[in-house]
């Protein structure tokens, strides 16, 4: 869950992206972004701890990763510039235009 989701903030869509980013995130390295014991332990670790990946990981999808699992709603990227990441060229063309 986004941290606007777990301090039971106001939120809006990007919450969704955040949820894509944990699911990618998850699928690749095969663990969660992040780890606690507690609700409050979490979102401490999403708002202290770096995102780290394998070394194996490519720089287009560290920076996916890294955009739309900012802990700050308004960092984090927008739906439409979900679908014009690089890691995507090509399987969103119809939405974007």
């Amino acid at each position: 869950m986004s941290v606007e989701v777990l301090k039971s903030s106001g939120y809006t869509s990007k919450c969704d992206i955040w949820s894509i980013g944990c699911i990618f995130y998850q699928m690749i390295h095969g663990k969660t972004p992040w780890s606690a014991k507690s609700e409050y332990e979490l979102v401490q670790s999403i708002m202290n701890k770096p995102l780290t990946f394998d070394e194996n990981i490519g720089e287009d999808t560290k920076d996916f990763l890294r955009k739309v699992l900012q802990p700050k709603e308004e960092n984090r990227i927008c739906w439409d510039d979900v679908f014009k990441h690089p890691i995507f060229i090509g399987y969103f063309d119809s939405y974007i235009d």
